[in-house]
């Protein structure tokens, strides 16, 4: 299993086609995967995107945090995936996330 930490702060509109990206790769190439996301205290609709987002995608997690709290957000994140899965797998999941945003942001892919 591989595991995605993704921070969030005021990211309303950009989840919904990342996790639909992930979604995508996770099946194309059969991976068993989960996602963690931290909402680090956004303003906006991010909250009740991620938790919408939760309810149709099993994969995803999201911990919700109060206030903008960088310093403390990848540790919630860490603390949810197991520090042993999250070595072994940084590289994958690090260019998993980079193909994924990229194409949720670039019209066409």
């Amino acid at each position: 299993m591989i595991s995605v930490l993704i921070p969030a702060h005021n990211e309303e509109g950009n989840l919904t086609p990342l996790v639909q990206k992930l979604a995508c790769t996770f099946d194309a190439n059969h991976l068993d995967a989960e996602v963690v996301l931290v909402d680090d205290g956004s303003t906006d609709g991010t909250h009740a995107e991620a938790d919408a987002l939760a309810t149709e995608y099993p994969f995803l997690h999201v911990i919700h945090q109060r206030r903008n709290r960088v310093h403390v957000q990848a540790f919630r994140g860490l603390d949810a995936i197991s520090l042993t899965r999250f070595a072994r797998s940084s590289a994958v999941y690090e260019a998993m996330i980079a193909i994924a945003m990229e194409s949720a942001t670039t019209p066409g892919l």
